[in-house]
């Protein structure tokens, strides 16, 4: 390779791809590059027409290639857009590896006497985007489509325990009751009547019923008689009242007994006491 006298220093600076704005527009197909030329001298080349050649490699072969003489700066800068030659539109971005190649001559003319080649990155394959541009078909929507929420709580998936609804009617009901006072709770018959049944049986709640009209009793023997009664049959309660007046019998028996030994012992003590006189 032939030494180079005239030298460049190119740097892709912009590499974008503009595609449509809305679908109706045509998609201009171009990339911004941008490079600093110098001369042999390293100095700027400024403000001066600069010949140069562009080849799009995939890998190793040329599939595009444009020629342009653009004008540079004063700092030597060059901006140009890549893309106007015939046959950009068709590279196939999504294959291969692609390569840009800048042939310069900067004195404007087609004796290109500097060469760089570099690879080309991701934005640029942006391009390949443009596809879906020619996209045919349609695509089958698969979510169903929202009218109205028509679920309640039952249908979630994973959803914890829940109450019945009798739970339910159950806690409403108590929940109304809460925070009664006194006043209200006695002015409110089923307040008192629910509260007195509360975790007993409706035959616990007779027998709650028939104790409580016997609690402000006066009749202590009906009292007594009814306590004694307490857990036993009939025929042990008439047993017990039939021994309870035997004994009451035999008493009497034995303390009118224990009189007549208390008076003939009396008898005996006068007797013996007459007898040693």
């Amino acid at each position: 390779m032939r030494k180079l006298f005239t030298i460049l220093v190119a740097v892709l600076l912009i590499a974008s791809v503009f595609l449509p704005r809305q679908a109706s527009a045509q998609a201009p197909q171009k990339m911004s590059y941008q490079a600093v030329i110098r001369n042999a001298s390293n100095n700027l080349v400024a403000s001066h027409a600069v010949g140069m050649k562009i080849t799009i490699l995939k890998n190793a072969t040329a599939v595009y290639t444009e020629t342009q003489t653009p004008t540079t700066n004063a700092n030597g800068l060059v901006s140009i857009e890549i893309g106007s030659g015939t046959g950009f539109s068709d590279i196939n971005w999504a294959a291969g590896t692609y390569f840009i190649q800048t042939e310069t001559d900067p004195t404007g003319g087609t004796n290109y006497t500097i060469t760089g080649t570099s690879q080309l990155l991701s934005v640029p394959f942006a391009m390949h985007a443009k596809t879906a541009e020619n996209f045919t078909g349609t695509i089958a929507e698969t979510d169903p489509v929202f009218v109205a929420w028509d679920k309640d709580y039952s249908d979630l998936i994973n959803a914890p325990a829940t109450i019945t609804p009798a739970q339910a009617n159950a806690i409403t009901a108590n929940t109304a009751k809460v925070g009664y006072t006194d006043a209200l709770v006695s002015a409110n018959a089923d307040v008192v009547a629910n509260t007195a049944k509360v975790g007993i049986t409706p035959a616990q709640t007779s027998a709650i019923a028939a104790n409580t009209l016997k609690v402000s009793y006066t009749d202590a023997a009906a009292v007594a008689l009814n306590t004694a009664k307490t857990g036993i049959t009939t025929t042990q309660a008439n047993a017990i009242t039939d021994n309870t007046t035997a004994i009451g019998t035999e008493k009497t028996r034995a303390e009118a007994a224990e009189a007549t030994l208390t008076t003939a012992v009396s008898m005996n003590s006068s007797d013996i006491s007459t007898l040693k006189t």
